[in-house]
Order: structure tokens, then C-alpha cells, then sequence
């Protein structure tokens, strides 16, 4: 190789190495903005919590929610199903009565002469999800956030600061109540099989089959609530080995409504 020619080929190696060590450090800025991981964005936020809301801020990851669906609830429905579900499923609470997470909505303050905005509705599936993922959800399709207070996870109007707390999504269900819960899902169906029916023959068929595989043990009366149609009627479903529980939200799944669980047994509808 000519004497010229080398000079020439190192030049090159120069300006190439050169180029490279600038594009390296153009990169470490954009590096260090990265989005910070969430489990990380977790951490902090607990960090700056009192014991009590990181106790709740905990809770909002631990609770893991086997199943869970909404078809067109209102926020208080999808909060008060959650809160029960929260309470049967708390595996860090050795305290009875302290299991599960409380909620409250706040509401916007409306002036006088203006229209109540139109309450949002809630449609999501989610199985083996842990509760903070589930109110991300309910959170993003209400059009509402939610902060963690001292004794319950409040939800708030997403642009709105001037609110006012309306009422309690859900509350401390009673012993009754809780035994319910547990009891839809011990029992399990075999067979669904309904076919252009009416939900009240879907509920009495419910009803048989529970007295009958319950083997005399107590178990939640279903009834429909008074406010319901004559008229709803589950097309088709057919279910196989089943819980109780799951077939219930298929059930109101299919008329449009929710179930809800009381001391002396579980109604369709309000």
C-alpha cells in the first residue's frame, strides 16, 4: 500500500470512530429518560404514604380478582362488586374486619341550573388480575381517578377538584352477607343448557339445582328484583361445571344487569 493511501484509510478509521463515540453519547440522554418502570412508579408512590394508605396501596396489589365482568354497570355497581370480591380474596389482613378495601365516589358539585352529567357506564372482563389494574380500568372508562386515602380508595372526576363526597360504593358487608359470597362459589353446576327463556325461569331453574346439589346445607335464596322486566330473556347459555357465582354473572350478562349479594340472599337487578 502506497505511503498516501494509508494516510487516507486511518483518516477514515478517525472519522468513523469519531462519529460513533458522537452517536453513543447522543443516546445516553434518551437512555436515562426512559419511562420509568411501573413497579418502580409503585415504590415511590408508597414511599411517600402514610402506614395506613400504604397498607391500602399494598392491598391494591395483593388482592388478585380470579374473574371479573361488568356489562354496562354503573361506577358504584362495578365498585361494590369489587369490594366484596376484595374482601373474600385479602391475603395480608389477619384481622376479620379489616379485609378488603372500602371505596367512596366523590361526586362534581353541579351549579344550580345545570344538568348532572350522565353517570358513565363500565364494561370490561379481566381474570387473574390484581385489584390496581382492575380500578385503572374502571377508572379510565368512568372518566374518573382515584387517590388512596387513610381508610378507603376515594374516586374522584378526572378535571374536576371541586367535589363532594356522595356516598360509600360499598361498606363492611355483614357475616351473613360474606358467607353468601363464599357459599356462589363453593357449589358447582354441571350443565346450563338455556335456550330463549325468561330470566325467571332461568332463576328457578337456578334455585332447583342449588337445593338439590347443596345436599340440605344453607344456601343464598336467587331472586329477581322488582324493578326488572317481565320481558328479559336469556337467548342462549350453555355452561358446564360451572360455580354458582360465574353463572350468575353470565346470566345477568345476558338480560343487561348486575347480581348483588344482601344477608338473606342474592337479587338480579334492583
Amino acid at each position: 500500500m502506497k505511503p498516501l493511501t494509508q494516510v487516507a484509510v486511518y483518516w477514515m478509521v478517525a472519522v468513523v470512530t469519531l462519529l460513533n463515540a458522537s452517536r453513543a453519547q447522543e443516546l445516553v440522554p434518551e437512555a436515562m429518560t426512559a419511562p420509568e418502570d411501573e413497579t418502580l412508579a409503585v415504590a415511590k408512590e408508597k414511599a411517600v404514604l402514610s402506614p395506613d394508605q400504604a397498607r391500602i396501596s399494598t392491598k391494591l396489589d395483593t388482592i388478585i380478582i380470579p374473574s371479573v365482568a361488568f356489562t354496562y354497570a354503573s361506577l358504584e355497581e362495578a365498585l361494590s362488586r369489587v369490594g366484596l370480591y376484595s374482601m373474600d380474596l385479602d391475603p395480608t389482613e389477619p384481622d376479620p374486619t379489616k379485609k378488603g378495601v372500602n371505596f367512596v365516589i366523590f361526586k362534581p358539585r353541579v351549579a344550580d341550573g345545570q344538568p348532572a352529567p350522565k353517570p358513565a357506564r363500565v364494561m370490561l372482563s379481566m381474570s387473574d388480575a390484581p385489584l390496581r389494574r382492575i380500578l385503572d380500568e374502571i377508572a379510565t372508562q368512568s372518566d374518573t381517578r382515584y387517590t388512596i386515602g387513610e381508610s378507603s380508595v376515594d374516586f374522584l372526576p378526572a378535571a374536576d377538584k371541586d367535589a363532594a363526597p356522595e356516598a360509600k360504593a360499598t361498606t363492611r358487608i355483614g357475616p351473613k352477607a360474606m358467607e353468601n359470597l363464599k357459599r356462589l362459589r363453593t357449589i358447582v353446576i354441571p350443565k346450563i343448557e338455556f335456550k330463549d327463556i325468561t330470566l325467571v325461569e332461568a332463576v328457578n331453574f337456578l334455585n332447583a339445582r342449588v337445593k338439590e346439589l347443596s345436599q340440605g346445607a344453607p344456601m343464598p335464596l336467587i331472586k329477581i328484583g322488582t324493578h326488572m322486566s317481565a320481558d328479559a330473556r336469556i337467548k342462549e347459555l350453555r355452561l358446564r361445571n360451572i360455580p354458582l357465582a360465574e353463572a350468575l354473572l353470565y346470566c345477568c350478562e345476558a338480560v343487561n344487569d348486575q347480581f348483588h349479594i344482601h344477608d338473606d340472599g342474592v337479587q338480579i337487578g334492583k
